[in-house]
């Protein structure tokens, strides 16, 4: 077989087989994946043309963007090249890997790490001079190639959208058969014109969203074939409400897509109006435009004193990233329900709610403080740190034994990891061998590549083992583990994300529980979670015995401040136990006579019930409290969250 050799040829580090990473990728799930199989063929075939010796081939087949820089895979590619085991890197074309600047910027890190980088249609080869320039060339061609596709694409959706076209999904009360292409074979379903009507009335009879979601649910209306949720809520309600088509108006364009250029992931912004397409269906109308508009008009300025960015403010989420929340939010737990709380408890943006609560499926309405409930519960935890006991002697002898026994036995899975990875290797020269001799066929490929991938998982597991300590660890004392939380805690703002990361790390899942007094009066939470120090030592994340060395007792927290008489009844107890008046004791305490006797009675009530706690635990919605009604409420439906592993 004639070869055509390169200059400078290809060379092995090892000087036995050329290692060499195939990047093969498709934009969209809407292109064809046999793509993939062609790109790894074609540059085989090149490798088979261009080297005479052994080589070895992992291949990075993909689908996503190339203007996404975050790419798992990709991350995996940079980090095959810091590692200086492979030789090669080769891809069909530069954009198969990376778009933009970053190209050019992957090409020089695979250059700082000797590794050599081809694209065989960009005539890119960083083992040549000229390879800086054709990358910039390669990188700007490619962007301009997606920027021309995209006006394209955007010109033609465009032109259908005023022809007519580009229907996609419709609401409840449209009907789209498989054949439509065309607004004009959109149909209006009979059914749904009297629900349409009582819809709007009673938003017109000053109804809000919810109660006509409440109806729409009795009557069994369903919410559509293009809808994930089978029952009605106010805010789908509101959607539907706002879409123009119910006038015989289709808009496009609201939104388009940005592209963030850190990542290259796209985000969805607000359209300039220039973009907003509008078209008269008039066959689609349910409802008249003027009374159409007269309804928006009026649900508008009803709802504007609860409306974010308008009237000339300034939307304070604007460009804030939806995900991130103070803590504890999000990382507490209802304890009759399992649902998350959430910020936004009753109208105040601080206090913290079940979520369960708000959707009608949890009768525990009860809500606290999220910047105090924060404090209090540092305040707990350093507490808790401070009064851990030393360790166990025997819990301390079993804890060194187990580590030295990970210890010895690292040696023994390295050796056994090593042997299947070296026959691995083996077998996978024997298939390249046979490849090389024959011209392959579909069969050695298919092999081949379970091989690669069976390589791979053998290094992935030997690279874990090796970032195991090589010696015992040393069991840190307990006062280190203290040092250690202490100089965590009085380094980080408690509105901080590295302080939600930490505690999330020490608090697995904090359960708020309802209490009440047991004398009567309003419900409040209580907080209970498990302390676990060991994150503080990541050397000792393989401990099997850690429950019983670092973690903590149940530590319980009140989110609340106590009534008058709770907080004031040891101290009153113990001044009346003292022969004074119950007025002088109020004047010593700074309280009135009548708190003093409800402490009193708080006290005798609690001996007869044999009780140290001044609070009981809530286990259904009480019936003499007025604040605790949602219960009651004809939306409520009372539905735990399933547990994890069910």
């Amino acid at each position: 077989m004639s070869r055509s050799y390169l200059n400078p040829p290809l060379v092995a580090r090892n000087g036995r087989q050329l290692r060499v990473v195939v990047v093969a990728r498709i934009s969209t799930d809407k292109q064809d994946e046999k793509s993939l199989a062609d790109q790894e063929a074609l540059v085989r075939e090149w490798l088979t043309d261009h080297y005479a010796g052994r080589f070895g081939v992992k291949v990075l087949a993909t689908q996503g963007s190339g203007e996404r820089l975050d790419r798992k895979e990709l991350r995996r590619l940079k980090k095959f090249i810091k590692s200086r085991k492979i030789d090669l890197v080769i891809s069909e074309d530069l954009g198969r890997i990376a778009r933009r600047l970053q190209a050019s910027e992957f090409c020089e890190l695979c250059e700082d790490h000797g590794v050599r980088l081809i694209a065989l249609n960009d005539n890119i080869d960083t083992a040549q001079e000229d390879w800086r320039m054709n990358s910039f060339f390669a990188s700007f061609r490619h962007e301009q190639y997606n920027r021309d596709t995209a006006k394209r694409i955007r010109r033609s959706l465009r032109n259908r959208f005023n022809n007519g076209g580009v229907v996609q999904t419709v609401i409840f009360c449209y009907e789209k058969s498989k054949e439509c292409e065309k607004d004009e074979q959109l149909k209006k379903r009979p059914e749904m014109e009297p629900v349409i009507e009582e819809i709007f009335r009673r938003l017109e009879d000053d109804q809000s969203y919810s109660e006509v979601a409440d109806w729409l649910n009795a009557q069994g209306v369903p919410t559509g074939q293009w809808c994930r949720r089978k029952t009605w809520t106010g805010v789908m309600v509101r959607r539907i409400v706002f879409n123009p088509i119910l006038k015989g108006v289709r808009v496009r364009n609201r939104r388009i897509s940005k592209r963030v250029n850190k990542t290259g992931r796209r985000k969805s912004v607000k359209a300039p109006e220039a973009e907003l397409q509008t078209r008269l269906c008039p066959h689609l109308a349910f409802v008249a435009a003027e009374r159409y508009d007269r309804l928006i008009r009026k649900l508008e300025l009803k709802n504007a004193m609860y409306s974010v960015g308008k009237m000339g403010k300034a939307d304070p989420r604007l460009g804030r990233p939806k995900k991130r929340t103070v803590w504890p939010g999000q990382h507490v737990t209802c304890g009759v329900c399992g649902y998350p709380y959430v910020y936004g408890g009753h109208g105040k943006k601080q206090n913290l709610m079940c979520n369960g609560a708000r959707e009608y499926a949890c009768w525990n309405g009860a809500t606290f403080n999220g910047p105090e409930a924060s404090a209090k519960i540092a305040a707990a935890v350093l507490d808790a740190i401070s009064s851990l006991p030393g360790y166990d002697a025997t819990y301390e002898a079993e804890v060194r034994a187990e580590l030295e026994r990970k210890s010895s036995t690292k040696q023994v899975r390295h050796a056994e990891f090593s042997a299947k990875l070296a026959g691995t290797e083996r077998k996978l020269g024997n298939i390249i061998d046979a490849v090389s001799e024959s011209g392959g066929n579909s069969g050695l490929y298919d092999r081949l590549r379970q091989l690669e991938a069976e390589k791979s998982d053998w290094q992935d597991k030997l690279r874990d083992l090796e970032k195991e300590p090589s010696e015992a660890v040393s069991l840190p004392s307990m006062e280190e583990l203290k040092q250690l939380a202490k100089q965590a805690f009085q380094s980080l703002a408690h509105d901080s994300p590295d302080f939600a990361r930490l505690m999330k790390k020490l608090i697995t899942t904090i359960v708020v529980d309802p209490f009440r007094p047991i004398d009567g009066g309003d419900v409040v939470l209580r907080a209970r979670f498990t302390l676990t120090l060991l994150p503080l030592v990541p050397e000792l994340k393989c401990l099997a015995s850690e429950s019983q060395l670092f973690r903590s007792q149940e530590i319980v927290v009140d989110l609340f401040e106590p009534p008058q008489r709770i907080a004031y009844r040891e101290r009153v107890v113990t001044l009346i136990g003292r022969k004074m008046f119950q007025r002088d004791v109020g004047k010593e305490l700074g309280i009135t006579q009548p708190a003093v006797q409800n402490a009193l009675k708080l006290d005798a009530l609690m001996q007869k019930m044999a009780t140290l706690d001044p609070y009981v635990l809530v286990t259904e919605p009480p019936d003499d409290n007025n604040r605790f009604r949602r219960h009651k409420h004809p939306r409520y439906h009372f539905s735990p969250k399933p547990p994890l592993n069910d």
